[in-house]
């Protein structure tokens, strides 16, 4: 898509009332053409009015969903909680019983990096009834605890106590730093280090995956920024900061600001940006053989 189709779409979301989905488009534009001020002034605007849109829902209205849920059904059995995969509105499949694939990007001096383009993500532990997006080698309760993000707001949730920071929680709005702990030895670091993008990262600092060397799970909104002085990743001997930003079928990867050439990343082929190579790939951890 050219920024012009983006803008384009992100419109016709707006007129939907599909704000966030709109500033995602807006955001992937802004990478493109660099954050010329109309982005920013309409990124800002179409943020604000998600956020209002979404406090009806986890403001004090939201305390009365399973009330409501009561009330418009009636009770088939009481000892059967209302799930948070209903209550996010994700469907069954959305826990790749399957094996969804999703994918991997290999970056030099970071590693590998395990993108998930979801709005609601699920940590687990492995399992072969309940599979889900990150699932950990730890022993853990059955229920996940769920990351979800609502503007650029991330908050963690689960049906049962979980820690962050060491503290015992139901749910959480996440900040920089967060500590989410899960099960015997699973340990997320959250990190949401810029704040012109919607992506977050999980730092994985206790059981890792079933591919050892994944220690990075990027939460995808609309881009990763790799730069040598920050950016969501640092990367050495990185001259100018690159961007990899997602589009239908998969991701392109281009220098930030205005200008320069796009460039599609095409599975299992590595791109070098100046000093620095990056190779996508899919990856498929419910399944023993990982890559694709």
């Amino acid at each position: 898509k050219s920024a012009l189709d983006r803008c384009v779409v992100a419109l016709d979301l707006a007129r939907a009332s599909q704000y966030h989905d709109a500033e995602r488009e807006l955001a992937i534009v802004g990478q493109i053409l660099g954050d010329c001020q109309w982005i920013l002034n309409s990124r800002q605007s179409l943020a604000e009015l998600h956020r209002l849109d979404a406090s009806l829902l986890s403001g004090p209205l939201g305390l009365l969903d399973q009330v409501a849920s009561t009330i418009a059904q009636p009770v088939v059995n009481q000892q059967t909680p209302l799930s948070l995969d209903k209550r996010f509105g994700r469907s069954d499949d959305h826990l790749h019983a399957s094996g969804r694939i999703d994918h991997l990007l290999t970056v030099d001096g970071v590693g590998a990096i395990l993108l998930i383009q979801s709005n609601t993500v699920s940590i687990g532990c492995v399992s072969k009834s309940n599979q889900h997006d990150i699932p950990l080698q730890t022993q853990g309760p059955s229920s996940p605890v769920m990351i979800r993000r609502t503007g650029d707001d991330y908050f963690a949730e689960s049906e049962i106590e979980f820690r962050v920071n060491d503290h015992p929680t139901l749910r959480r709005l996440l900040v920089a730093g967060d500590s989410i702990g899960f099960g015997r030895r699973g340990r997320l670091r959250f990190r949401k280090p810029v704040p012109a993008s919607g992506s977050a990262v999980l730092q994985l600092t206790g059981a890792g995956l079933s591919r050892q060397d994944i220690r990075h799970v990027a939460l995808m909104a609309d881009s990763l920024l790799f730069s040598n002085g920050g950016g969501h990743f640092s990367v050495a001997n990185c001259e100018r900061p690159i961007v990899v930003f997602s589009q239908p079928g998969g991701y392109a990867i281009k220098y930030a600001g205005s200008g320069g050439e796009v460039g599609k990343l095409e599975l299992g082929q590595s791109q070098l940006l100046g000093q620095t190579r990056f190779t996508l790939n899919q990856i498929n951890l419910s399944n023993s053989s990982g890559e694709k």
